[in-house]
């Protein structure tokens, strides 16, 4: 579980409980799942942005649009809140690079970690997905409205 001590040396000071924006949702076996709040929160996104290495900052500046911006922040930042914790390393000493078929990877100190993780977003909410060994992925999709599709099929045909 995600407590205060979990965030990268980098931050400054560390938010308190109830200000930091991922929270444990789900465990299943080795595997735990974290909730991303990406809602907007001007101080969190402050926060989020210092941790980002300077190759992260730089891509967040290509974000065009705010959301994209706020969603990359969030998540990578809590992303490597949660991996220097699991990792005992120093933001700093955290590094990303990409396996064989484009798949994340982390990396401390240059030597490659063993762990695997997992992020996807949308919307308002975010996934990580952390485990010890093996394969994971995971994936969120905004909820949409039932369609009534009689209605619809009736009209289009």
């Amino acid at each position: 579980m995600a407590t205060a001590t979990d965030l990268p040396e980098r931050s400054g000071s560390p938010p308190s409980l109830g200000d930091r924006w991922w929270r444990p949702f789900c465990t299943a076996g080795d595997a735990t799942v974290f909730h991303v709040d990406l809602s907007p929160q001007a101080e969190g996104e402050r926060t989020a942005f210092s941790w980002l290495n300077r190759e992260e900052q730089a891509r967040w500046r290509k974000f065009r649009l705010e959301a994209p911006r706020r969603e990359f922040a969030l998540c990578r930042a809590a992303l490597r809140a949660l991996l220097c914790r699991r990792l005992a390393c120093a933001n700093g000493e955290l590094a990303f690079d990409e396996g064989q078929h484009g798949k994340p990877g982390a990396r401390v100190g240059g030597k490659s970690a063993a762990i695997s993780f997992n992020v996807s977003h949308s919307g308002c909410h975010g996934l990580i997905a952390l485990a010890e060994r093996g394969r994971l992925g995971v994936d969120v999709d905004p909820r949409s409205t039932r369609r009534d599709l009689d209605t619809l099929i009736d009209e289009a045909l």
